[in-house]
């Protein structure tokens, strides 16, 4: 699958509610997504890719903490408006909780790295390395703000996004980056670390709409094109964990928005997100989550 096509399936590795999310040619190296995010998240694990985020608070208001794995919680309290740029180079994790009645909506933008090099070139000459990009949290940007307004616009408010609108405002948005946050002089690295994010956007839809089945290391690599050594290795890279560690956690999470929400028994419940016996999905549950679904459902 070629990188750009992926920005069909857009990545939505953030749990929460998806509202809107970019598709089509207009989109080609830019993934963008609109969601609500639930109230509260404990410890989600952000996987390292070589395009950077920037994650736009839309409504509500939340205290983000963020931190390296295993480093010290960095807390800020965010706001409509505010915004978060991130470039990491390794997997990180974030918790939040909302601290207002309004469930936090976000809007999600990954640059393609064929936009960064061409904005790098643009500026510096040809053949012009792509500069680190400085990290920000719970910040303010008014030329940002501007450009990700009319990707809004575009992706909300139009039934059929423009190729010329969409791609002109990513160009300038990959220029915004580099003229304001770029760090000249400490060019990225340009070995790729592990898997894009437009690689691991198919992935995770390809995970989340058969998290009933059983899934086969084989499977994932032959999605993005990849041997299996080489698939497992770069996903390892990216995210901190194994496949199929992640494909644990993945369904966990779904139990727990299942048990949360339906009246569904156990079992049903266990079957749904790939177990096959209700004592097996107890046993993975009650050691990823640390009590029983029925505990867990209980507590609620």
């Amino acid at each position: 699958m070629a990188a750009q096509t992926s920005a069909e399936v857009l990545h939505t590795y953030f749990p929460g509610d998806l509202l809107f999310s970019g598709q089509g040619p207009a989109w080609q190296d830019l993934l963008v997504e609109i969601h609500v995010r639930p109230d509260q998240h404990e410890a989600l694990l952000i996987p390292a890719v070589p395009e950077p985020q920037i994650v736009w608070t839309l409504e509500g208001q939340l205290v983000v903490e963020e931190r390296e794995i295993g480093g010290t919680w960095l807390r800020s309290e965010v706001n409509a408006g505010d915004m978060f740029l991130t470039a990491s180079r390794t997997p990180y994790e974030v918790r939040w909780q909302a601290s207002g009645p309004t469930l936090p909506t976000v809007m999600a933008v990954y640059v393609g790295l064929p936009l960064l090099a061409e904005a790098a070139a643009d500026l510096w000459g040809e053949g012009a390395e792509v500069p680190v990009l400085r990290e920000f949290s719970a910040q303010r940007d008014e030329v940002l703000w501007m450009l990700l307004e009319l990707l809004r616009q575009e992706l909300v408010q139009r039934e059929k996004a423009s190729v010329s609108l969409v791609q002109g405002v990513a160009r300038a948005l990959a220029v915004h980056l580099m003229r304001a946050y770029g760090e000249v002089g400490r060019p990225r690295n340009r070995r790729l670390v592990g898997l894009t994010a437009f690689q691991l956007a198919h992935i995770d839809h390809f995970l989340k709409s058969r998290l009933d089945r059983s899934l086969h290391l084989e499977d994932l690599a032959r999605e993005v094109g990849l041997s299996q050594f080489h698939f497992a290795r770069l996903f390892k890279k990216t995210t901190g964990v194994t496949p199929s560690r992640h494909l644990t956690r993945m369904r966990m999470d779904r139990a727990r928005r299942l048990l949360r929400k339906d009246d569904h028994s156990i079992l049903e419940i266990g079957l749904e997100v790939g177990y096959q016996s209700a004592s097996h999905f107890s046993d993975v549950f009650r050691k990823e989550v640390g009590v029983t679904p029925s505990d867990y459902r209980r507590n609620l």
